[in-house]
């Protein structure tokens, strides 16, 4: 199992290659699918905004993307049929927000079979992470891609929050270089 101060590293940017990696060695995966029946997205989704809206303003967790879309015209993000609507559910976090997201991974670990994939880039920034369940996961680190599961997977892109003189603050999504005026939000 990777430290906590392994996560801490991936969020500073010093870790020394770049690609994917896992919270999880590849043997623990393995194990932890022949023994485990995981949680739905939608029940992991909604226990994730619980615990960060706990943690106070410091800790934002946004709806982006995909699912914004979805709640604003659809108001769900699940079909009558119950299927998904999307491959995945999207969100923006602030760095603070990730790492309290990977201190809260034992805990998506033993009761949701959920764990965390981490993609960074090669200028040693992360581009997001993924939380994913184990079932029906193949544990792959050679390559950025959609997860593909049981369920959709959980992407917490990585926001940085920039100033910029004359236009105050600003967001910028790490792995689309999108930016945008903080106030927006």
């Amino acid at each position: 199992t990777h430290e906590i101060s392994y996560s801490a590293k991936v969020l500073q940017g010093t870790v020394d290659t770049c690609g994917v990696d896992y919270f999880r060695s590849e043997s623990e995966w393995i194990e932890k699918q022949q023994q485990t029946i995981c949680t739905p997205s939608i029940d992991v989704y909604a226990w994730l905004m619980d615990k960060v809206n706990c943690f106070g303003e410091g800790y934002p967790l946004w709806t982006a993307y995909g699912e914004l879309i979805h709640l604003l015209r659809d108001k769900t993000l699940i079909n009558p049929d119950g299927t998904y609507l999307d491959d995945d559910f999207d969100t923006w976090v602030t760095h603070p927000t990730l790492q309290m997201i990977l201190n809260l991974e034992p805990y998506l670990w033993s009761h949701f079979g959920w764990s965390i994939r981490f993609s960074y880039s090669c200028d040693k920034s992360i581009i997001f992470a993924q939380l994913t369940p184990v079932c029906g996961h193949e544990y792959y680190t050679n390559r950025l891609a959609k997860v593909k599961a049981q369920y959709p997977a959980i992407e917490l892109y990585a926001m940085r929050k920039e100033y910029r003189e004359g236009e105050g603050w600003w967001l910028k999504d790490l792995q689309t270089k999108t930016s945008f005026p903080l106030d927006w939000l």
